[in-house]
């Protein structure tokens, strides 16, 4: 930690090492820690407060597959935490050609990339896949330190800068490369920063029979992006018994086949037990499992990078560490 003047106000206080800008707990400026200069700095309103989080998180749950009939009595609250995510905003536009037979082709790519400049929660991969909305932003209000837990930046704008152009890059190259049957090339990139937003996560932990459960719900839309529940014992026990199922149906059904084409019985029943466990495992595993999970996340696979992608690309261009989650607004 370091010890930081506010040049709005005058106050003192710590902020840490590895910031480039802050914002001043006591009369809300937020400045660049080099320079000085005021900061632009939005935040997103709480549009979902902790009863209309909690009310949307319990009956997401209660329309879960096999949730214990007395759930909705018997679950409560332990501890409800506000988070204000800081996330790098940014306008990025980027235009590759591809030379082919035909001729030229040109792709364009226009994107909001919103990545968060905080990391070290235990939800970071959880943010990773969040699609978090970039407008209706407001500018930040001193007000919103005392409502929640506010994080600084402690990822520079500039790294995530960089990061924001291979990935706007990677992306219009890859529309090129699945439409044109040719030589692609970036040809323009334009990346522009929006400004640093704090954004509303809502965390939850809650009880049920004296087991420990968590959930997140995002504070400004409502959607549910991660919650932990219970299953009943008679819902296992059906997930159990659909498993052993599976195995033994795929198990004697390769024995037939195996006795029919190769005359090798053993060898059927092998590979039907291999292909029953790979098709049962997801049942399997579920009925095992103290906790089941779920979330309203929506996937954008024809849009984004994959995982692995983005996070070859943060350690090839950003230069920090490789679980920093990226998240788009397309």
């Amino acid at each position: 930690m370091k010890q930081v003047k506010c040049p709005n106000c005058g106050a003192s206080f710590e902020v840490i090492e590895t910031a480039s800008f802050t914002t001043c707990p006591y009369c809300g400026y937020t400045f660049n820690l080099q320079t000085l200069q005021e900061w632009v700095h939005y935040f997103f309103p709480v549009y979902f407060n902790q009863n209309s989080a909690w009310l949307k998180l319990r009956s997401f749950i209660l329309r879960r597959y096999g949730v214990p009939h007395d759930f909705y009595e018997s679950s409560n609250i332990t501890n409800i935490i506000l988070h204000y995510i800081p996330l790098h905003v940014f306008h990025a536009e980027a235009e590759a050609t591809c030379q082919s037979k035909k001729g030229t082709a040109t792709y364009h790519k226009v994107l909001d990339l919103a990545i968060p400049a905080h990391n070290g929660f235990w939800f970071d991969s959880l943010l990773r896949s969040h699609k978090f909305s970039v407008r209706g932003r407001m500018f930040f209000k001193p007000s919103v330190l005392e409502r929640g837990k506010y994080y600084p930046p402690s990822i520079p704008s500039e790294s995530a800068k960089n990061l924001s152009q291979s990935i706007v890059n990677s992306l219009v190259l890859r529309e090129a490369n699945e439409s044109c049957r040719g030589y692609s090339q970036v040809s323009k990139v334009d990346v522009n920063y929006v400004g640093l937003v704090h954004y509303p996560i809502w965390e939850f932990h809650y009880n049920y029979k004296n087991e420990s459960y968590r959930g997140l719900i995002d504070g400004t839309n409502g959607r549910v992006m991660f919650v932990e529940y219970p299953l009943s014992r008679e819902a296992k026990t059906f997930l159990l018994i659909s498993s052993v199922a599976i195995v033994a149906t795929s198990s004697l059904g390769g024995m037939m086949i195996g006795s029919i084409l190769v005359s090798n019985a053993v060898l059927g029943i092998m590979l039907g037990f291999i292909g029953s466990l790979v098709s049962s495992a997801p049942l399997l595993l579920t009925a095992l499992s103290l906790k089941e999970r779920g979330s309203e996340e929506i996937s954008k696979k024809d849009s984004l990078l994959s995982t692995v992608e983005v996070a070859s690309l943060i350690e090839k261009f950003a230069g920090f560490k490789a679980n920093v989650p990226i998240t788009f607004d397309i």
